[in-house]
């Protein structure tokens, strides 16, 4: 939970900076709601896709047990099968957390692919990218303006 908490904290506050940023005031309220509206629709389908990966997972899980129950086993691989049964089976502690750690690797490739195909997109100076970064700007020279120019 802290991971995602830091996590969060870490994109949000950047990004919703650099989108309120670029917007003009008289566009505030638009623009701040859109993000809140795609963030839950974020949040929806992210619980949507992971609800997908623990059904047919499990029902994989489920349909290969069947099989293996409905012909006789040999004695090692039936000792087996009682114990995962015993731990709870398509529920065990096991089986969740490997279906999370497929739900991570999903995650991290769905960012990785939008980070690379983002990336050359990107317009923003070296002031919006140490904004994307959460990191302070450089001081700048005498005579420069310390404040982003908004857009009107």
């Amino acid at each position: 939970m802290a991971l995602i908490g830091v996590g969060t904290g870490l994109f949000f506050a950047p990004n919703n900076t650099l989108i309120m940023g670029s917007v003009p005031p008289a566009r505030a309220g638009m623009a701040s709601g859109l993000i809140g509206t795609m963030r839950q629709s974020g949040y929806a389908v992210g619980f949507a896709v992971m609800a997908g990966l623990f059904t047919a997972i499990q029902d994989g899980f489920a349909r290969d047990w069947i099989h293996l129950g409905l012909r006789p086993l040999p004695g090692p691989m039936a000792d087996r099968l009682s114990h995962l049964f015993e731990a709870g089976g398509p529920w065990s502690p096991e089986a969740l957390v490997a279906i999370l750690h497929v739900g991570a690797v999903l995650a991290v490739g769905l960012t990785m692919l939008t980070v690379i195909y983002s990336a050359p997109r990107l317009s923003l100076g070296a002031e919006g990218h140490m904004a994307a970064l959460g990191l302070p700007s450089w001081p700048r020279s005498a005579g420069c303006s310390s404040s982003p120019a908004r857009r009107s």
